[in-house]
């Protein structure tokens, strides 16, 4: 006998629990939306929803677009690769992206990689130990910049905008901060299909992204001019940061570590525990204040081991070495910066 029965649902049938377990922008409504269908999980022993996967079938491939804290038990995971395999006959292999935590091995041909990482600093219960575990430069450093801008600046403020409280205005001069300061370096700004679907969201004037519970938007102004500031989301304990950028006329002043010190203090406030500074390895800042590399999982998995599974594993085998090649290069500062220009300009 089954323990989980499956079924295709429609969006509005689940929205309330896809809210409220998936509540995070890359998960949830129109970002992971378009042309998403919905597969419902229900565990017969308790007569309740498990999960609600969210899929995109792409050719032979399904995507679990909402797999990045997805925790299906081994047993559920089987039973949903059945009923795939049963009803959605042109399926050949299942895709599941980005998970912090590896899932369980099943009876399945599958291929397992690790890609990237998310750097995530556990929070303490206040912002002064916050500083003291960062070490004893870095938490000196950051008490000077804070103290400093108000001191040259005695207008400057902190402004937390939450929920339906954020603008779309100050919203894009966040983003357009973030496109100046990338081009001041001579590097490529790289928005790219999220961004475009972000902007779709929130012109969109619905209950988007920003504007849905979790939302964050927090802003630093010197004289109502805004100068720096942080877009992230909370998810219950977590807050995921997605965008910082700042003013570069204010270089000297730190004002990005400024606008990121605040909106850990912001988080600690509001009893967060985990703090993702999300992708990047060997990225700095996210070192300095206490990110630690955690490993991205990827799972493919298939309906038998044929030429898709033997293709995939090596087009994978070639893409990690191309991979080893680049971290290496990335030794020689003079190659990467000559490779940054080379795109910016091209």
């Amino acid at each position: 006998m089954a323990n989980f029965l499956f079924r295709t649902v429609k969006r509005e049938e689940v929205t309330d629990f896809i809210d409220v377990k998936y509540r995070n922008f890359t998960l949830t409504r129109e970002y992971i939306g378009e042309g998403c269908q919905y597969i419902e999980s229900l565990c017969t022993a308790s007569n309740e929803i498990s999960n609600v996967y969210c899929v995109k079938a792409k050719g032979d491939t399904l995507e679990v677009e909402n797999s990045f804290y997805f925790t299906p038990s081994d047993e559920e995971l089987t039973e949903f690769f059945e009923f795939v395999w049963h009803h959605w006959y042109a399926v050949k292999r299942i895709t599941f992206n980005t998970l912090l935590e590896p899932l369980q091995v099943v009876p399945q041909t599958s291929i397992h990689y690790i890609s990237g990482v998310d750097n995530i600093a556990i929070l303490p219960e206040s912002f002064e130990a916050y500083l003291v575990s960062l070490g004893k430069q870095t938490c000196k450093h950051s008490k000077y910049y804070l103290g400093r801008i108000k001191r040259d600046f005695p207008s400057c403020d902190t402004v937390i905008c939450m929920n339906r409280n954020i603008r779309l205005d100050d919203y894009q001069q966040i983003v357009e901060l973030s496109r100046q300061r990338m081009e001041y370096k001579n590097k490529p700004y790289s928005g790219g299909q999220y961004e475009e679907h972000l902007y779709k969201a929130l012109k969109g004037g619905d209950d988007d992204f920003l504007r849905m519970g979790g939302g964050i938007l927090l802003l630093v102004k010197i004289e109502s001019k805004i100068v720096a500031g942080c877009v992230g989301f909370l998810m219950g304990e977590n807050f995921y940061l997605s965008k910082i950028a700042h003013n570069v006329e204010y270089n000297k002043y730190n004002l990005g570590n400024i606008a990121l010190l605040e909106t850990i203090r912001m988080c600690i406030n509001q009893d967060v525990k985990n703090f993702h500074f999300l992708w990047g390895e060997n990225v700095d800042y996210k070192k300095r204040f206490g990110g630690e590399p955690h490993p991205l999982h990827y799972h493919i998995f298939y309906k038998n081991k044929g030429y898709r599974y033997f293709y995939d594993k090596a087009k994978l085998s070639f893409s990690q070495r191309i991979n080893a090649i680049k971290n290496y290069l990335k030794n020689w500062p003079l190659l990467t910066d000559v490779y940054h220009r080379l795109i910016f300009w091209r």
